[in-house]
């Protein structure tokens, strides 16, 4: 949990009332914790920005096809959601996607 200096008496009760939680639910603190590591790590290599490029390279088209796909992606998708695990992105944040795209467009 920590040392004393860098983790409060107060923080270090909450934490441990936490961990006594899961215990009496039959969950190990510390595998919890690992397994929450293994989560996160796992949640990061599913954005939709790595996503998208493994994608793009399993196309087969040519190089410039998908140069011009990438630096759209890059453009306008990736700059609001690219960074976001695939699972959280719904419906609404694509058509916001949309509508930023065409009302750029729609300017001269």
């Amino acid at each position: 949990m920590g040392g004393y200096p860098d983790l409060p008496l107060k923080d270090a009760r909450e934490l441990a009332e936490a961990a006594r939680k899961l215990v009496k639910k039959g969950i190990h603190p510390a595998q919890q914790k690992k397994i929450d590591r293994v989560k996160s790590v796992h949640e990061q290599a599913n954005t939709f920005e790595a996503i998208a490029k493994e994608w793009l390279a399993l196309k087969d088209w040519e190089e410039v096809t998908k140069k011009r796909w990438l630096d759209m992606l890059k453009r306008v998708v990736f700059p609001t959601i690219g960074d976001l695990p695939v699972k959280d992105i719904s419906p609404p944040v694509i058509l916001n996607i949309f509508k930023k795209a065409a009302d750029k467009m729609a300017r001269p």
